[in-house]
């Protein structure tokens, strides 16, 4: 077992208003703009679709130092790449000396897929393809990933039921709910005011590409019509992927239920005043995370969902991403 315990521990809010969840959580997707410099790449799915990868090659180069280590990043429900924690992380891994690849899930981009699909919080097989892809392209380079609220539960299913190449040598899952629950967007009138129509803005969106494809078109139509996540899983999550109903797709796809299969070193990252993913989505967790030695988690008083919000550097670079850099070097190395 590697000693990842001392990592993400001293996170201290440098701003008074840091200090409350909800401000932190909507600060990290609205917070300042940056663009880390990644070339955006088509890459085709074992399906025939196509998604697409930011990626910051050493050297701008997709050939140079084919030995560099590789960061992989994913972001969560409703967003893409560009979102600013994603592209500060994309610089950072960069500058340290990392090949960095952001994955776009499916319709993230505001694009036309090719086949009627999304991303849910188990649909793993995007996921693979970009890391067994990467690995056959740079045999020589290790591979660390990092991965944000639904997208931490696609990392931890991937990592708890995929065959994970020997490549792979360490993981970051940031406020990842361990088992899921659609009805957190209900749950305050802050929740229904903010996050929840944001959400369902792109949603629906997505439902509006969907839609032109006859075979899912009643799902997509339904689903273009509902107000909740929870709504929105069971009128298009669930039977366009073959469950039975909202509670079954939870139920199936929570992370907890592969995370004692999980042997990658994997460091779980939890704020206490994370406003999206409260106690009650990490604690079915919370024995796993005692008993295999793979899982470390780190619980900060302060952070909100996915912000760790505090000054920016020099080169636009918050603590997230400084601490996550340092925690992927560790990785390389151990």
């Amino acid at each position: 077992m590697d000693n990842s315990k001392k990592f993400f521990v001293d996170y201290k809010p440098d701003e008074f208003k840091f200090r409350f969840g909800s401000i932190s959580s909507i600060q990290a997707s609205v917070g300042a703009k940056l663009r880390s410099g990644a070339t955006r790449e088509e890459f085709t799915t074992r399906d025939g679709d196509e998604i697409f990868l930011d990626t910051l090659h050493p050297d701008n180069d997709p050939e140079a130092r084919p030995d560099a280590p590789i960061a992989i990043m994913l972001h969560g429900l409703a967003s893409s790449a560009r979102i600013p924690y994603v592209q500060r992380l994309i610089k950072a891994s960069s500058m340290a000396g990392f090949r960095a690849v952001g994955i776009n899930l499916r319709c993230s981009t505001h694009k036309l897929n090719k086949r009627p699909q999304l991303y849910h919080a188990g649909f793993t097989d995007d996921l693979e393809d970009v890391v067994n892809h990467l690995a056959q392209r740079y045999p020589a380079a290790k591979i660390v990933m990092s991965a944000y609220s639904l997208g931490g539960s696609i990392l931890l299913n991937y990592l708890g039921k995929c065959d994970v190449p020997a490549a792979v040598v360490g993981a970051l899952a940031v406020c990842a709910p361990l088992a899921l629950d659609g009805s957190i967007m209900d749950s305050t009138i802050f929740h229904r005011a903010i996050f929840r129509p944001a959400c369902m803005k792109v949603l629906r969106e997505n439902m509006g590409y969907m839609a032109t494809y006859p075979e899912v078109r009643e799902q997509a139509q339904k689903a273009m019509k509902v107000a909740a996540i929870r709504d929105f899983d069971d009128a298009w999550t669930a039977p366009v992927n073959g469950f039975d109903g909202y509670q079954d797709y939870y139920h199936k796809m929570s992370a907890v239920h592969v995370m004692p299969k999980i042997r990658v070193p994997t460091l779980i990252l939890h704020a206490r005043d994370d406003v999206i993913v409260p106690k009650r989505l990490v604690a079915p967790g919370l024995q796993t995370m005692r008993d295999n030695s793979a899982l470390v988690h780190v619980v900060t008083k302060h952070g909100g969902h996915c912000g760790f919000c505090g000054a920016q550097d020099g080169d636009g670079l918050t603590w997230l991403e400084r601490e996550t850099v340092r925690l992927f070097s560790h990785y390389v190395k151990v």
